[in-house]
């Protein structure tokens, strides 16, 4: 059943109504997303653990990771979440634990993603988690990107074979990839239906996410020019490019201070009930 459609346009529904009001359609994308997602993620992890048993780790695993951040657990765990966080996975989690301090290469590496590391503990599986859920959004985007533009019967085809290309395993490790995927689709995809809101602001926050966020500026300016060319649509366009580092970073520093504070408002008061209780034995 498609969506009706007035005065030529279809009528711009919120997601959440319409799996009520075309439950098949949308049962078949989200089987489709499913098969993807999970199909190529055991392929991934798989061959990552083969990986590791045949030739294990790189010799020079310590120099990426001195600290041992990706190896948390101990084993067997440290080895199960090895698939999903290697090399760069360091950088977002440093950033995350402990913000960008005087590191000259930390600003390299965006805020939003560490952001949502921070709110979610800063702990290797959340990170992975966090890219799962962003990679099943960006599938689900781009079925319905794709429906739009090539037709339903292309969209699984589409979603698979973002699911198996070579470069998607970083989509399930503690990488900002899935996160940026997800917000640049999901972009495209408003301007696409006419959410021109919501097309600003996932475009800016994809901006600070990596730094080929502003590109998105021009797709979505492209997608204006053809679908809209009204001023008060096009002024959300501007956005995109406006530089929000600098207040996501501070928002990255104002939470390790305050849980920091908190840590030693605690210690404080351990050390003064101990204190407290030394002196009443006496």
């Amino acid at each position: 059943m498609a969506p009706p459609r007035l005065h030529g346009r279809a009528i711009l529904v919120p997601m959440a109504f319409e799996a009520v009001l075309y439950p098949p359609r949308r049962r078949a994308e989200t089987l489709a997303v499913a098969r993807a997602l999970v199909g190529s993620r055991l392929l991934v992890w798989g061959a990552g653990l083969l990986a590791l048993a045949a030739w294990g780790s790189s010799q020079r695993a310590a120099d990426f990771d001195p600290a041992g951040t990706l190896s948390p657990y101990g084993q067997p765990l440290d080895t199960l979440v090895a698939p999903g966080a290697r090399w760069d996975s360091v950088w977002y989690l440093a950033v995350a634990h402990s913000g960008y301090g005087a590191d000259a290469a930390r600003p390299a590496f965006f805020p939003l993603y560490p952001l949502l590391l921070r709110a979610l503990g800063s702990d290797v599986v959340a990170g992975i988690l966090l890219s799962l859920a962003c990679f099943a959004l960006a599938s689900l985007l781009l079925h319905r990107l794709t429906a739009i533009e090539l037709g339903p019967e292309a969209a699984g085809p589409a979603v698979l074979a973002l699911a198996l290309f070579p470069g998607s395993l970083y989509l399930s490790m503690v990488y900002s990839e899935a996160l940026f995927l997800a917000l640049s689709l999901g972009a495209v995809y408003a301007a696409r239906t006419g959410r021109w809101a919501w097309a600003g602001s996932l475009g800016a926050l994809g901006a600070a996410t990596r730094s080929a966020g502003v590109v998105l500026l021009v797709a979505l300016a492209l997608l204006w020019w053809q679908h809209s060319r009204r001023a008060r649509d096009g002024a959300w366009l501007a956005l995109v490019p406006e530089d929000k580092r600098a207040d996501l970073s501070a928002e990255i520093s104002r939470l390790i201070n305050e849980e920091r504070h908190e840590a030693e408002f605690a210690l404080s008061v351990k050390a003064t009930l101990v204190v407290g209780q030394k002196a009443h034995s006496h």
